[in-house]
């Protein structure tokens, strides 16, 4: 299931846009499962915006807001959502790379450019789909992408995913953790820790050392799997 957010202050034009979305996704081999929501406004999409889009298409002027200014606003809370800019000045199209959009739309709608936009994004998507992973927390979602995830870990019923940036606080369980997670990527030591062994320095018979000067024990259950994932990484 993909999530795709409309902002246009153009009720007609949105609505149109919606429509030739959701029947390029129908038309799609298989078909693209997918969800739409629609803004009037960029100020109600960042006023509490939450990492749970793929694909947003904003619309650069409007009646409230600049779509551009809520671009680079959106840009600094999620890295990976793709931004399609709609607008009726080309000149646009250029302010874009600051924000890396990854493309715009002419108004009105062209169906054969609509085509073109969708098969890039949603290729762009299918290469990425298993490279992040979104996180419910109590916030809300936070999406980060698998190589900045350090290791992941269980302490009183809440799983803490450990990266670079930051210590995400989640409700799940390491069992569903480690589904979610690429086996090729990352291993369990032992039962409260799932490892990326990108982020592995060397590790003992013992304990993992991580890339940032962590430490984890390996358990006694886990050693031989943890040593056959590993080499299984290596190779």
């Amino acid at each position: 299931m993909y999530r795709i957010g409309l902002v246009d202050d153009e009720a007609e034009y949105i609505a149109q846009l919606k429509a030739a979305i959701e029947r390029y996704a129908a038309a799609c081999q298989p078909p693209i499962q997918l969800k739409v929501d629609t803004y009037d406004d960029a100020i109600h999409l960042i006023s509490d915006y939450q990492s749970i889009y793929d694909m947003i298409f904003l619309d650069v002027r409007m009646k409230y807001s600049n779509g551009m200014d809520a671009a680079q606003m959106i840009r600094k809370l999620d890295k990976n959502v793709i931004i399609i800019f709609l607008t009726s000045f080309p000149q646009y199209a250029i302010q874009g790379y600051e924000v890396e959009a990854s493309a715009y739309l002419l108004k009105p709608l062209d169906a054969t450019r609509l085509k073109h936009v969708l098969d890039e994004a949603f290729s762009k998507l299918d290469r990425q789909r298993d490279t992040y992973f979104t996180f419910r927390t109590k916030e809300g979602f936070t999406r980060v992408l698998s190589r900045e995830i350090h290791y992941c870990e269980s302490l009183s019923h809440r799983i803490i995913v450990h990266t670079a940036a930051q210590d995400i606080h989640t409700w799940s369980s390491m069992a569903e953790i480690e589904k979610q997670l690429p086996a090729q990527m990352f291993a369990r030591c032992n039962r409260s820790y799932i490892v990326n062994m990108h982020h592995i320095s060397r590790f003992s018979s013992s304990e993992v050392l991580m890339d940032n000067g962590v430490r984890l024990a390996i358990g006694t259950t886990y050693k031989n799997s943890f040593a056959s994932a590993f080499m299984d990484f290596i190779r």
